[in-house]
């Protein structure tokens, strides 16, 4: 077996260090640059609006299975917001978006997703 020793890993665009990687990392983030529309990104290949409240996040390379990954949400606002998502496949989830109220409610969002890549 060998060993590798290296401080870097690059593809040729992007470099990153192999602590981040062995510390683990986000393997998708997103952030939405006006209601539901993809801003920055990771991993994403687009974003859905499917009503107030309500959008999917499809991602660009699929995770292991619908059972490996799990998710985090916030607010790029200052408002209290209540989230939650369900997974439909390995390549897609589900969002949902409740003011502190209950009420669905759309604003921009962000989210971030740990797990093992397919």
């Amino acid at each position: 077996m060998s060993t590798l020793n290296v401080s870097n890993i690059t593809d040729g665009t992007d470099t990153v260090g192999t602590s981040y990687v062995l510390n683990g990392s986000a393997k998708a983030f997103w952030r939405s640059a006006t209601t539901y529309t993809l801003g920055s990104s990771l991993n994403v290949s687009s974003m859905t609006d499917n009503s107030t409240g309500n959008y999917n996040v499809s991602f660009s390379s699929a995770f292991a299975s619908s059972a490996d990954f799990a998710a985090t949400f916030g607010s790029v606002s200052s408002v209290p917001r209540i989230y939650g998502g369900y997974v439909i496949s390995a390549s897609e989830m589900s969002c949902r978006m409740f003011n502190s109220s209950g009420t669905a409610n759309d604003t921009n969002a962000t989210g971030n997703v740990n797990g093992e890549l397919a």
